[in-house]
C-alpha cells in the first residue's frame, strides 16, 4: 500500500488525476487508520453491509484483486481496468 499510495500521489499531482478508493472492509475506524498511515488522502467508498469479497459493491464492480484500478476518461467512460499505475500515467499523459 505505501508504494501504491506514493505512486498514485505522484500521478495525481503531475497529471491532474483524481483517485477514488473502494474499501471492501466496513470498519471505518480501521480504514481511516490505514489510510492515514499510508498517506492516502483521496476519498474512499466504504462497503456497507457484508464486507470483503462478498459485499454487493465487490460483486457489482467485479473486483477480483486489491488494489484494482479503473481508469475513467474525461468523457466519464471506463477506459481500462486493472492496469498498472505506470499505464495510467502513460494514458493520461496522452490526454494532456
Amino acid at each position: 500500500m505505501p508504494q501504491f499510495a506514493a505512486e498514485a500521489n505522484a500521478i495525481r499531482y503531475q497529471d491532474n488525476v483524481e483517485f477514488l478508493g473502494i474499501c471492501l472492509d466496513n470498519d471505518r475506524k480501521a480504514i481511516s487508520k490505514i489510510m492515514k498511515k499510508n498517506k492516502v488522502d483521496w476519498p474512499q467508498i466504504v462497503s456497507e453491509g457484508s464486507s470483503g469479497w462478498k459485499s454487493s459493491l465487490a460483486k457489482q464492480l467485479k473486483i477480483s484483486s486489491v488494489p484494482m484500478t479503473f481508469l475513467i476518461g474525461p468523457d466519464g467512460r471506463v477506459v481500462a481496468t486493472d492496469i498498472s499505475l505506470q499505464s495510467v500515467h502513460q494514458i493520461v499523459s496522452d490526454w494532456n
